[in-house]
Formats: structure tokens, sequence, C-alpha cells
């Protein structure tokens, strides 16, 4: 029963979960966030940026598998660590 629960949800929504989790154990564990709330809102902007992400990886057609990539490294890293590298990126293009 738990097998066809998972094998009927799609996979950008199992990887947004795992970034989710990540997020929560990455927060956990660095002691940083006291506060629930604030963990619960930074696990879900993580896996918000997970979806969009997935979004990006099926538009470029690349294999669906990467999603889980996607989906542990931005909960492993934060969204701090992803805005900090999106306004390099932009710094980047915008010099150029």
């Amino acid at each position: 029963m738990i097998k066809q629960l998972i094998t009927d949800v799609p996979e950008w929504a199992l990887a947004s979960v795992f970034s989710f989790l990540m997020s929560v154990f990455r927060c956990y564990m660095s002691e940083k966030e006291d506060r629930v709330s604030r963990v619960f809102v930074e696990s879900l902007i993580c896996g918000g940026l997970t979806m969009v992400a997935c979004s990006l990886i099926y538009a470029t057609g690349v294999d669906q598998l990467y999603v889980w990539a996607a989906g542990g490294t931005i909960g492993s890293i934060g969204s701090a660590s992803i805005k900090i590298l999106a306004l390099k990126l932009a710094q980047k293009k915008i010099d150029s």
C-alpha cells in the first residue's frame, strides 16, 4: 500500500518533501534557529525553491532523477546560501 502511494506521487513533490526534511534537519543540527516557526518557514522556502528547480529540470529535458539531487542540495545548504549564489550569478551576468 505504501509503495503504491509513493509511486503515485510525482517526483517533484517527493523531492520538495525531501528538501523540506533536509532543511529541518540542517536547522536542527546547526542550532542557529531556535524558534520552530523560523525553522518551518525556512523549510517551506527550501521546498518552494526545489519546486522551481524541478520545473527548470523538466523544462530543459534533463533526466528526472536530478530532482532528487536538487532537493537534497537546496535543503542542505539553505535558502540564504541559494540567495547568495543567485546574486553572484546575476552580478556576473550583468558585468559581462
